[in-house]
């Protein structure tokens, strides 16, 4: 999954609406919009910000992972 797939992932973990995500971290809905699709990237910084509203490593944000089973 992509930066903004993860957090869309842990945003919907929370129930959080986008707009409640960008309150607790100073940004705009809209911001938050343009992550999930991945228009854009958020910072380092609002990464780690972001890691610890979710109770994740900032690794689990930024690493892609295949989530398809190999047998």
């Amino acid at each position: 999954m992509s930066v903004g797939q993860n957090i869309r992932f842990y945003r919907k973990m929370l129930g959080w609406s986008q707009d409640r995500l960008g309150e607790e971290i100073g940004v705009s809905d809209k911001t938050i919009s343009s992550w999930e699709v991945d228009r854009t990237e958020p910072s380092m910084g609002v990464i780690q910000k972001l890691a610890e509203i979710f109770g994740c490593d900032t690794s689990d944000l930024v690493n892609s992972y295949d989530n398809s089973i190999k047998e």
